[in-house]
């Protein structure tokens, strides 16, 4: 019998899936201003967090079955945040999240940075 594989698909969640941008306090030259981020990240402001129309897809491709749904996220989860994913019916085979992300990127040679053909 042949071994089907699953195609793997890779999500970001702010931004991406996730519009959290009510809680994401910009510093005057633009950077985030870390501080206030942590001060708004409590469980009602993180279930203010809207989804994003590529949520749907995402979801559509795990019930599929066709697909492995990896989340890379620079977050720090916490409880609140798997709970808005859970709430959501967001699904996913693997998540990635601050320094664990990174060293995901780094240490897996299954990830490429691919560049359009120009």
């Amino acid at each position: 019998m042949k071994r089907v594989s699953k195609k793997t698909a890779v999500f970001d969640l702010d931004g991406t899936i996730i519009n959290s941008t009510h809680r994401t306090p910009n510093n005057a030259d633009g950077t985030l201003d870390l501080k206030r981020y942590f001060e708004n990240k409590t469980r009602e402001s993180i279930f203010r967090d809207t989804l994003l129309p590529l949520a749907d897809k995402m979801k559509q491709m795990y019930d599929s079955g066709q697909y492995h749904i990896v989340i890379c996220t620079a977050r720090e989860m916490d409880q609140d945040d798997f709970d808005f994913l859970d709430y959501h019916g967001i699904k996913y085979d693997e998540i990635y999240e601050g320094v664990m992300f990174v060293r995901s990127i780094i240490g897996r040679s299954q990830i490429h940075n691919t560049k359009p053909n120009s």
